[in-house]
């Protein structure tokens, strides 16, 4: 299992139970934002200058040997001057969620070391844990509003539009485990809440 840890991935080894948090260290001055499992590799989405303003930020993605013994990485996609809010995979494809200094806030995907842009949207970068499949489309938050991007059907443009409020006005994890999205959000006093979909409430 591998895990970010501020500036470190973590890896957990169940055959030998051995916990190593500070397993591949990115320097100074970086944050592990996601990281994936696809094709049998690691997939290391690292945001670099995080303390330094959000002009000086820049991005990049890693690939790492799966058996996670290795100290060195694989391969990179420099996505430059941005700030990756999450990596996902869907059907093969690589997707994520970042933000354009110039331009705001976008959904792509990974072709080669590129990104291919796709949808931009409003508000504010989602996380690691703001982002679920639902009908064929990634759910994820923005700014305390719950957003789709995709096709539900291969024959249908992708699109990408608000389907449900978060509830509470800071949303922290989105999950659909049992195909029903499921929201946590609080309004950063005392109320918490665990909300599902009815419809789009």
């Amino acid at each position: 299992m591998l895990f970010g840890n501020g500036r470190y991935v973590g890896v957990y080894t169940n055959s030998n139970t051995t916990l190593a948090p500070t397993k591949l260290d990115f320097g100074a001055n970086t944050e592990v934002a996601d990281v994936l499992f696809h094709a049998n590799q690691w997939w290391i989405a690292v945001n670099s200058g995080v303390t330094t303003g959000t002009n000086r930020s820049s991005s990049q993605i890693y690939t790492y040997d799966g058996s996670a013994t290795v100290a060195t990485l694989a391969d990179e996609v420099a996505v430059g001057v941005q700030k990756i809010g999450f990596i996902y995979v869907i059907k093969g494809v690589v997707y994520l969620a970042y933000q354009d200094l110039s331009q705001g806030y976008k959904i792509g995907y990974i072709s080669g070391r590129s990104i291919v842009d796709i949808a931009s949207f409003t508000g504010s970068l989602p996380t690691f844990e703001q982002k679920t499949l639902y009908k064929n489309t990634i759910l994820f938050n923005s700014s305390g509003s719950l957003y789709s991007v995709g096709a539900v059907i291969p024959e249908l443009p992708v699109q990408i539009s608000q389907i449900a409020d978060g509830g509470y006005a800071t949303v922290g994890a989105v999950a659909a485990p049992f195909g029903t999205p499921l929201v946590a959000s609080t309004d950063a006093s005392s109320n918490h809440r665990l909300a599902k979909f009815s419809g789009y409430e």
